[in-house]
């Protein structure tokens, strides 16, 4: 299964399926929030086959997020086309560049 698509998918996400934008999830009603939500955890697999320890993986996952944006600043360089990918099997991707630093926020 070829995740980017499925992830990418305009009927399941809408016209702005390229754009990352998580508050799709909160703009729209509980029984479509769990149709989207079931399209991204095909990642870990689906029913009797799901990977066992997914509830761990998207705790540390959560966990690793948080810490991150508590600590840092995040800024695309060039927000206008911030990245380039080719696919061959192979996912290539160059040109994401972000500037970090440390928050102010925390100190």
């Amino acid at each position: 299964m070829n995740f980017f698509s499925l992830l990418r998918s305009k009927a399941v996400f809408g016209e702005d399926a390229d754009i990352f934008r998580p508050e799709r999830f909160l703009e729209i009603d509980e029984r479509a929030r769990a149709e989207l939500q079931r399209h991204v955890e095909l990642a870990f697999s689906y029913g009797r086959w799901v990977y066992a320890g997914k509830p761990i993986a998207l705790m540390e996952l959560n966990g690793v997020y948080f810490e991150l944006l508590l600590y840092f600043d995040f800024q695309l360089v060039n927000p206008e086309k911030p990245l380039v990918f080719f696919q061959h099997g192979l996912f290539i991707d160059k040109g994401l560049f972000a500037r970090v630093t440390e928050s102010t926020l925390t100190a």
